[in-house]
C-alpha cells in the first residue's frame, strides 16, 4: 500500500467548519447507502448500533419499519511519543456532532497528539451507484504537535451481527463469508501498516496485531513532528434479500447494489480506492449547505432531515424505488413522498426517475373512468415487499375508504414528474412517461366532473385525500390540482405541443378563478395549513401563483393566528411546515415562516435529540423514521428563490430573505444533480427604487440562456447588466406579471456557460445609479472605513506555500500578500494589517491560492464578504 500525504488543502477548513455548530445527543448519524441498511457510531458512549432495511423483520411489539440492533463494536487508540505509551480502550468523546451524511467527534489531545474522527455515508450528489452502496467510512485524523515523531494506531474492534462465517484475515482487512458477507478494510495516509487479529493486548503493546484470523483490524502510522495524518476504515456488507412475514411467505426482491458488486469485499475495495473522492463529496454536501448566512439551526436541520434517504429507502435489484412511510407498514405513499422528494430530484435524479416510472406503470389501466388514477402506495400495507413493476391491480392502503377518490395522489404524480424534469432537463425520460402523465391529468379532469358538479368545473368535486382522517378534501386537492395544471402546460410545451400547452394554461386560468369563487369567501378559509398547500409548490417550481396576493396574505394571516402565532406545528408537523410555514416564506413573510420551522426544530433538537433521525409525523416518541422529513428542503428553494430549469436553461433567482441577513444572502447553495453552485445576493429598496446585485457561480459549467429575477415594485425599463468577468454580455430585458409574480426576464443574446468564475448581474432603476443604490455603494463610494474581516482558520496537513488575495467582484485585485510558506497545523489566514483594515466599502472575495513547486497556483478557497459602514 503506497504512502499518501493528505493533499486536499480545504479539508482542514471543512473539518473545522463542521464542528462550529454542534447539536449533540443524536446517538450518531446512520452510515450507509440508500436502501442498504447502516451502522452507527455514538462517540459519547463509544458504542455502535446496526440498522436494518425497511423490509427486514418488524420491530418488537408489532411496529413495522426499522430495527436497530445493539452492536459491540468499538475503537481503541494507541499513541507512543518517545518511550511513553497511551493505550485507550473503547474510546469516547464529549464533543460530537451529526450532520448527515457526516459524523464528527473530537477525542482531544493524547500526548500532544490531537485526534478527531470524520465518519461519513456515501451520499454523493449525482452518483446513484455510489449512493446506494452498503458502505460506512471512518477517518481518524491525528495532528502531532510534538517536536518529535509520534506513533499512532487505531483498532476497529468489529462486532459482526450482519451474519456470515468468519472472520478471516485478508490483505489489510478482515472478512466474513457466506450469503450474508461482511468486509472491513484499513488504510492510512502516511508511513503506515494495517494488521488484523484477535488480541487487544497485542494491540495495546505496540499498535500492531499478528495478522491471525480475528475480528480486530488496526491501522498504524508514524507521524513526523508538526504533521497531520490519518488512518481510515471502510466497512461493507452484502446481504441475501429475504423477508418472512406472518404467513412465512418468501418474496425475492434483491438490493440495487447487486447490479454493481457481488460481494462485500468488492464493495469495500471500491470504497477504499475511491475514499478521498467519496469523502470530499460527502463533505461538500455539508459544507455547501452550512456555508449560507442563514441560522445554523436551520442548515443543521436541512442535513439531518435527510435521514429517510438512508433509513426508509427501498431499492430493488430491478430498479424499483420506493420509501417506506414510517411506523405504518406502507411502502411508497406518493402524497408524503411528493412533499419530501426535493433532495432526490436535485441530487439523485436517476433513482427518482425510476420511482416516477414505478408510479406510472402501476397507475390504473381500467375501467375507463379510472385510467390514469395513481395508487396510494406499492404494497397495500399487507406485505413488506414491493408490488411488481406493472401490477396496477395491487391492493392499496386499506384505511380511509376508496383510494381512487384521492385526488391529491394524481396531482402529486404530475408535480413530481415536473420537478424532476426541471432538475434534469431529461426530455427522453419525460417522453417515456408522457402517456402516463396525460392519462393522470385526464383522470383529474374526470374527478372534477362527477354527477351534480358543474359541467365546466376544473376543480375536484366530492374527492378525498391523504388527510384520510378529515373526510372530504376538495380544497386541499384543488390547491394541488392548480399546480398540476400549470405544470402540464409547461411540460406540453417541452413536448413540442403548443396547442396543448395553451389549453392547459387556459385550464389553469379558469381553475384559478373557480378556486377564488368557490373557496376563498367561505367561513374558515385559511384556518388550516392545507388550504393553500399548493402555493409553495408553485412558487418553488417557477409556476404562476395559484391565488392573488391579497388572498394568499389573508389566508396566511389567518393560519398564523390559528397556529398560535406560528408557534404550533399542528398535528402533522411535516405538513404544517411544508404548507403553512413555506406559504409564509413564499409570500415574503419569511420571518414568520421560519418561526414555525424553528418551533419544529426545537421539538427535537431541544427536547428529544435522540429522535432527530427518527421524527414521526404524529409527534409520537419512538423509532419510526417518517419519510416526509426532507420536506424542509423546499423552504431553502423559497428563501434563495433559486430554480434552474435545465430544459430551457433558465435560471430563476427570486429570494425571500429573512431579516437576519440584512438584505444580503451569502454563500447560498445552488443544487443540481452532481453539481453545486453558490449565490451571493444583495437587494435594496430606497425612495421607490428596487436594486439588486447578484453573483452566481457553479463548480461545473452550466449553460444558461435566460435569467428570471423578481420585480417587487413592478418597475418598467430597469437597467440590467450581466457581466462575466470583465465582459458585459449582450441581452434583452422585459418585465411582466404583477404582485409576487412580477418578474424581470433577461434573455441572453448568446448562451453562456456559468462556471466557478461566475457571473454578476446588477439591476437598477435607470442607467445612472441613484445616490444610495447598491451599485454606487459598490463601485463609486471612495470613503475609507474600518472593516472587520472574518478570516478563516485552516488546518494544513503539511507545510504549504500560499498566496492571499483580496479581490473586488469586478475581478480587480485590491490587496495581495506575498506568497509565503505556512507551517502544518491550524493557522489563521490574514492579509497585511496595513491594508486589510481600511477598504473602500463594497463586496470582496478573500482568495487563497496554493502555489506548487513550479510556481503554478490552484485556488483552494474563495470567501465572499460585504464591507459597509
Amino acid at each position: 500500500m503506497k504512502d499518501r500525504l493528505i493533499n486536499t488543502f480545504c479539508l482542514g477548513v471543512l473539518i473545522f467548519h463542521s464542528m462550529l455548530f454542534a447539536y449533540p445527543g443524536t446517538g450518531g448519524a446512520p452510515l450507509g447507502g440508500m436502501g442498504t441498511g447502516y451502522i452507527k457510531f455514538d462517540a459519547t458512549t463509544g458504542s455502535f448500533k446496526r440498522g436494518g432495511c425497511p423490509h427486514e423483520e418488524h420491530m418488537p411489539g408489532g411496529r413495522p419499519g426499522y430495527r436497530e440492533w445493539d452492536n459491540n463494536s468499538a475503537f481503541h487508540f494507541y499513541v507512543k511519543v518517545g518511550d511513553s505509551i497511551s493505550a485507550l480502550e473503547k474510546v469516547s468523546s464529549t464533543t460530537e456532532d451529526a450532520k448527515i451524511p457526516l459524523y464528527t467527534a473530537d477525542f482531544g489531545s493524547i500526548q500532544k497528539v490531537n485526534v478527531t474522527l470524520q465518519a461519513f455515508a456515501p451520499l454523493n450528489s449525482g452518483d446513484e451507484k455510489l449512493s446506494s452502496l452498503p458502505l460506512a467510512f471512518f477517518e481518524f485524523f491525528a495532528e502531532n504537535t510534538n517536536s518529535t515523531q509520534a506513533e499512532v494506531a487505531v483498532a476497529f474492534d468489529f462486532d459482526n451481527n450482519f451474519g456470515g462465517t468468519g472472520p478471516s484475515h485478508v490483505e489489510n482487512g478482515i472478512t466474513w463469508t457466506g450469503d450474508n458477507n461482511v468486509c472491513v478494510l484499513a488504510d492510512y495516509s502516511i508511513h503506515g501498516q494495517a494488521t488484523s487479529g484477535q488480541s487487544k493486548a497485542d494491540f495495546f503493546e505496540d499498535g500492531l496485531l499478528d495478522n491471525s484470523d480475528g475480528n480486530i483490524l488496526a491501522s498504524k502510522i508514524v507521524i513526523p513532528a508538526g504533521v497531520t495524518a490519518s488512518v481510515r476504515f471502510v466497512a461493507a456488507w452484502h446481504l441475501r434479500w429475504e423477508y418472512t412475514n406472518d404467513f412465512r411467505k418468501y418474496h425475492g426482491e434483491g438490493y440495487y447494489y447487486y447490479n454493481h458488486f457481488d460481494s462485500s469485499s468488492a464493495v469495500a475495495r471500491y470504497g477504499i480506492e475511491n475514499f478521498e473522492q467519496i469523502r470530499n463529496s460527502a463533505l461538500e454536501v455539508v459544507d455547501r449547505t452550512t456555508a449560507v448566512n442563514l441560522p445554523s439551526w436551520y442548515t443543521d436541520r436541512l442535513l439531518n432531515n435527510l435521514y429517510p434517504l438512508i433509513h426508509n429507502a427501498q431499492m430493488a435489484e430491478d430498479g424499483r424505488v420506493a420509501f417506506i412511510e414510517g411506523k405504518y407498514n406502507i411502502i411508497g405513499t406518493i402524497d408524503q413522498q411528493g412533499h419530501a422528494q426535493i433532495p432526490m430530484s436535485f441530487m439523485w435524479p436517476g433513482h427518482n426517475w425510476r420511482q416516477m416510472e414505478f408510479w406510472a406503470r402501476t397507475q390504473y389501466q381500467s375501467p375507463a373512468d379510472l385510467v390514469g388514477q395513481i395508487h396510494h402506495d406499492f404494497n397495500g400495507m399487507k406485505t413488506s415487499y414491493l408490488c411488481q413493476w406493472d401490477d396496477w391491480q395491487h391492493d392499496d392502503y386499506p384505511y380511509g375508504g376508496d383510494k381512487t377518490t384521492w385526488a391529491d395522489l394524481n396531482a402529486m404524480f404530475i408535480i413530481s414528474v415536473y420537478e424532476i424534469f426541471l432538475a434534469t432537463g431529461d426530455k427522453e425520460k419525460l417522453d417515456s412517461l408522457w402517456t402516463a402523465v396525460t392519462n393522470t391529468a385526464g383522470r383529474i379532469i374526470r374527478m372534477c366532473r362527477p354527477q351534480r358538479a358543474p359541467a365546466d368545473s376544473y376543480l375536484p368535486y366530492g374527492t378525498h385525500s391523504s388527510y384520510d382522517r378529515h373526510g372530504g378534501m376538495d380544497l386541499y386537492n384543488s390547491s394541488l390540482v392548480l399546480v398540476a395544471y400549470a405544470a402540464m402546460s409547461e411540460m406540453a410545451l417541452a413536448m413540442g405541443d403548443s396547442v396543448k400547452g395553451e389549453e392547459w394554461s387556459s385550464v389553469f386560468s379558469q381553475a384559478k378563478t373557480q378556486f377564488k369563487e368557490r373557496f376563498t369567501s367561505e367561513n374558515g378559509f385559511g384556518s388550516q395549513e392545507h388550504h393553500l398547500a399548493g402555493y409553495p409548490f408553485a412558487r418553488s417550481l417557477g409556476l404562476p401563483s395559484i391565488v392573488d396576493d391579497s388572498i394568499a396574505h389573508a389566508a396566511f394571516d389567518s393560519m398564523y393566528s390559528a397556529y398560535d402565532n406560528g408557534n404550533s406545528t399542528g398535528f402533522w408537523h411535516f405538513y404544517t411546515v411544508g404548507h403553512f410555514a413555506d406559504l409564509g416564506i413564499a409570500i415574503g413573510e419569511t420571518d414568520k415562516g421560519l418561526q414555525n420551522h424553528h418551533a419544529d426544530f426545537l421539538e427535537y433538537y431541544q427536547d428529544k435529540p435522540h429522535l432527530i433521525h427518527w421524527q414521526d409525523l404524529d409527534h409520537e416518541d419512538g423509532y419510526y423514521s417518517y419519510m416526509t422529513a426532507p420536506v424542509v428542503w423546499r423552504s431553502l428553494l423559497l428563501i434563495t428563490g433559486y430554480l434552474f430549469d435545465n430544459y430551457n436553461k433558465r435560471l430563476w433567482i427570486r429570494p425571500s430573505l429573512p431579516s437576519s441577513v440584512n438584505k444580503h444572502l451569502t454563500n447560498a447553495p445552488l443544487v443540481l444533480p452532481g453539481n453545486w453552485g453558490t449565490l451571493d445576493y444583495y437587494e435594496n429598496e430606497n425612495s421607490g427604487v428596487f436594486s439588486q446585485r447578484i453573483e452566481v457561480s457553479w463548480k461545473n459549467p452550466v449553460e444558461c440562456r435566460e435569467i428570471v429575477l423578481k420585480n417587487p415594485l413592478e418597475q418598467t425599463g430597469p437597467h440590467v447588466v450581466v457581466k462575466q468577468g470583465a465582459v458585459e454580455k449582450s441581452c434583452s430585458v422585459v418585465t411582466g406579471g404583477s404582485g409576487h409574480d412580477a418578474v424581470i426576464r433577461i434573455t441572453l443574446d448568446s448562451p453562456i456557460l456559468i462556471d466557478n468564475s461566475g457571473i454578476e448581474i446588477s439591476v437598477n432603476a435607470s442607467p445612472t445609479p441613484s445616490q444610495n443604490s447598491p451599485a454606487e455603494t459598490y463601485h463609486a463610494r471612495q470613503a475609507l472605513e474600518q472593516v472587520q474581516i472574518d478570516y478563516p482558520f485552516v488546518i494544513l496537513p503539511a507545510p504549504a506555500k500560499l498566496r492571499i488575495d483580496l479581490i473586488a467582484l469586478n475581478g480587480k485585485k485590491v490587496l495581495t500578500a506575498n506568497s509565503k510558506m505556512y507551517t502544518a497545523g491550524k493557522t489563521k489566514i490574514k492579509l497585511p494589517e496595513s491594508g486589510a483594515n481600511v477598504l473602500p466599502a463594497g463586496f470582496y472575495v478573500l482568495r487563497i491560492t496554493e502555489i506548487d513547486k513550479n510556481d503554478k497556483g490552484a485556488v483552494v478557497l474563495n470567501k465572499v464578504f460585504h464591507a459597509v459602514q
